[in-house]
């Protein structure tokens, strides 16, 4: 009867803890959906050491992920080149979800009459619909993912935990080594083709599942566009994977284990959707061709993301397409 008693109380103990954990919870979801407070302001202030907007001046908004946060980033290169006064919303490890939560907020503050969302294909769909496979991943992040495709702030705890001992400024590991390595290359990279050995193939050209979410991500890009305000210019952005400008990354990623084609190198299926949706595209994909076919990589060799010669090309290419917009 003792030893009853003792688990009735500890089984009520843990309804009770689970109760109020759910509750609270619930309530941190809430906040965090309508940014009741501002969970990115740390991010925010990085990158933005003055952010009075200068009536004297045309501003710009960029919403991107970690290839526009980085501090090598185009966007910094573009801020030192151009007579914009540059505004940088990017937050590393996010996608369209959270460019949705914030849009007003900077928008109020930044006044922009040009917007740039920057989408990555590698993984933006990922943002909305984390990748659960149970045959590949153990149960816990499985669970976690499959809770934080519901409860999105779950997604930004782990964010701000992954944060917690890394300086924003500082590279990542795998961008430190100049030759490709299975051991050295991006453990996420390979966490994803893991989980789905077509990665990234199925996601950039749009097949099966992914063709469904995408038209997610233009309800989103609809969404920030509104935002932004009737006399402010909209462009969108697209940075391919590195799979999709020559076939020596797609020789590597065959060597992670993912199973691709050349197909990759030819078109842009998620520009040409865009466009068709009535957006205006930057579109870098065959400058990033060419200068990869040239013999100048743009992509780090352990690494998704663009390198500094990258970055700048990125950039160039940003203010030619924008330097007409007056």
């Amino acid at each position: 009867m003792a030893q009853k008693k003792r688990f009735r109380k500890v089984a009520n103990w843990f309804l009770k803890a689970g109760i109020i954990a759910f509750i609270t919870l619930c309530l941190v979801e809430l906040v965090y959906r309508y940014q009741w407070v501002d969970f990115y302001k740390t991010e925010w202030e990085f990158q933005n050491k003055v952010r009075t907007p200068d009536q004297q001046k045309r501003r710009a908004l960029v919403l991107g992920d970690s290839f526009s946060a980085d501090t090598a980033s185009w966007v910094n290169q573009w801020k030192k080149d151009s007579d914009l006064q540059i505004f940088n919303a990017a937050i590393p490890g996010v996608g369209p979800e959270t460019y949705r939560l914030i849009v007003s907020n900077r928008v109020e503050e930044a006044k922009p009459h040009i917007v740039v969302v920057q989408l990555y294909e590698g993984n933006d769909l990922y943002d909305l619909s984390r990748p659960v496979n149970w045959s590949a991943f153990g149960w816990t992040r499985n669970i976690f993912w499959k809770c934080s495709n519901t409860f999105r702030s779950l997604g930004f705890i782990n964010y701000r935990l992954g944060q917690s001992n890394q300086d924003l400024a500082s590279p990542g590991n795998a961008k430190t080594t100049d030759t490709f390595s299975l051991q050295s290359y991006d453990a996420r990279t390979k966490l994803y083709i893991l989980g789905d050995v077509t990665y990234p193939m199925s996601m950039v050209q749009l097949k099966g599942e992914y063709a469904d979410q995408f038209q997610a991500i233009i309800e989103m890009l609809q969404e920030l566009k509104s935002a932004s305000g009737k006399n402010a210019r909209f462009y969108v952005l697209t940075i391919p994977t590195c799979v999709q400008t020559n076939r020596r990354y797609v020789k590597q990623y065959k060597q992670l284990g993912a199973k691709l084609s050349q197909s990759l190198l030819k078109g842009h299926p998620w520009a040409e959707r865009i466009k068709d949706a009535g957006f205006e595209v930057i579109d870098p994909i065959e400058a990033l061709r060419l200068s990869e076919k040239s013999g100048t990589p743009v992509y780090y060799e352990n690494d998704p993301h663009l390198n500094s010669f990258g970055q700048q090309l990125v950039a160039e290419y940003v203010q030619q397409i924008l330097k007409n917009d007056r």
